[in-house]
């Protein structure tokens, strides 16, 4: 189990995580050469022949280079190693550029003590002689730029490197760009892939009741999200990210229209280099009533509800789709998780994929089947301690898997309850757990 027959893999964000060969550079050292992509930042895992359920990781999230690394083992989601191509925009005395050199430590701390002494009075500098330039380590660079990782291996002992490889001419690097997907309050927060033309992404979108609130997704990764500062903001606001969807709880633009409303929604993302020389990531929403749906309003409205479920797993940021099977007037709905790295999770539900329709106790619920009252809440305003959780009651561990059940009859939630499963889950059923 610690060593592999057939080499080892690499996946990350810029693959889709979709595992590659690693080369072998000789006695136990493999490599990979990564292309940094748009968001100018990467993540990734490295797999032993390729299975996603032995895989080396360290010991956090956004891990550096040189850590320790663990595993292989499969209860590792969202433990990545990063590769940080952005740095800090400082505004730097144009007398301390010659101790500048973007990527080279040596001269980069000689430059920051340059700076450190210019703001201490220590030189005269005013605000006309300073430059706006980006600082950070070795790592710093632009889409296009390729990194060399490599996975070096003594005995039992592993070491995740990576290094900036030099430009070798003047050719224009050539970036990978992602695949964009829409995910909103019409479908269920189910990803929606936009169609490419003219470098302008775009989807057409039927409401199936007032409103429509939606996020935009970097190759269909929830880790990738894109979205306003703010909940069911204007298409003026620009998309911040791509990050975490625990990040944007709550927060999305809104089409603001009636049912059987169809809208064109476009997005457009591009680097744009500013007069002062600072690199701006600039994402841009807009959308337009296109037409009218075949179906009246008061036949989309005549749907019965539908409830799924967020958790702490996402970060509450996700939007999760719950099986149903409904018998007597009575719906029951189940859902697996696995407990993560806290030893357990906890989850409150959204009906009919409304952000505004939270439902969660009236305090917080740690043993299954307990009564309590069910309240409603905007997610905007519902305190994220008002939730159902499991793994307190009984202590669990990272990695036990739970089977959570909830009974609806009509729009109200009966009871919600789950135990620990002694034996495998169903094959054809997800496992919700960390991203």
């Amino acid at each position: 189990e610690q060593q592999p027959s057939r080499g080892y893999f690499i996946a990350g964000t810029w693959t889709k995580w979709r595992a590659i060969k690693m080369e072998n550079e000789g006695g136990d050292n493999f490599g990979y050469t990564m292309t940094l992509g748009e968001n100018r930042w990467e993540e990734f895992q490295i797999y032993l022949d390729g299975d996603d359920r032995r895989r080396l990781h360290p010991e956090k999230p956004r891990a550096s280079k040189g850590v320790p690394v663990h595993g292989p083992d499969a209860k590792a989601r969202g433990l990545n190693w990063r590769i940080e191509g952005r740095g800090q925009w400082l505004d730097v005395p144009t007398d301390a550029l010659a101790g500048v050199s973007l990527g080279n430590a040596e001269k980069t701390q000689k430059a920051i003590r340059a700076i450190s002494s210019s703001f201490n009075g220590e030189t005269q500098s005013s605000m006309a002689d300073l430059k706006l330039m980006e600082f950070g380590s070795g790592d710093v660079g632009v889409p296009g730029d390729k990194y060399r990782i490599r996975l070096r291996i003594a005995g039992r002992y592993r070491t995740v490197l990576w290094e900036k490889l030099q430009v070798e001419d003047d050719t224009p690097l050539e970036a990978p760009e992602g695949d964009y997907f829409v995910v909103g309050s019409w479908n269920n927060w189910m990803a929606d892939q936009m169609s490419l033309r003219s470098e302008t992404w775009s989807i057409e979108v039927e409401l199936p009741c007032q409103g429509g609130e939606f996020q935009i997704l970097r190759n269909e990764d929830w880790t990738q999200m894109i979205a306003p500062k703010a909940r069911l903001a204007p298409a003026r606001e620009v998309g911040q990210g791509p990050d975490h969807c625990s990040q944007f709880r709550g927060c999305s633009w809104s089409l603001n229209g009636q049912p059987g409303d169809v809208f064109r929604i476009t997005f457009k993302r591009a680097m744009i280099k500013q007069p002062n020389g600072k690199l701006e990531d600039e994402k841009r929403v807009s959308w337009e009533k296109v037409r009218e749906a075949s179906k009246s309003g008061a036949e989309l409205a005549l749907k019965s509800s539908v409830f799924a479920v967020i958790g702490s797993w996402s970060g509450f940021g996700k939007v999760h789709r719950m099986n149903s099977k409904s018998t007597d007037g009575e719906t029951v709905y189940t859902f697996f998780v696995e407990v993560g790295r806290e030893g357990y999770e906890s989850f409150q539900l959204v009906q009919n994929a409304d952000l505004s329709r939270i439902i969660h106790p009236d305090r917080p619920v740690t043993i299954p089947g307990s009564t309590s009252r069910v309240l409603v809440s905007s997610i905007d305003q519902v305190r994220q301690d008002l939730v159902w959780a499991l793994g307190i009651e009984k202590a669990s561990s990272t990695g036990d898997i739970y089977k959570v059940e909830v009974v609806v009859r009509g729009d109200v939630v009966m009871s919600v309850s789950w135990s620990v499963l002694e034996d495998a889950p169903p094959k054809d059923r997800e496992i919700f757990g960390s991203l």
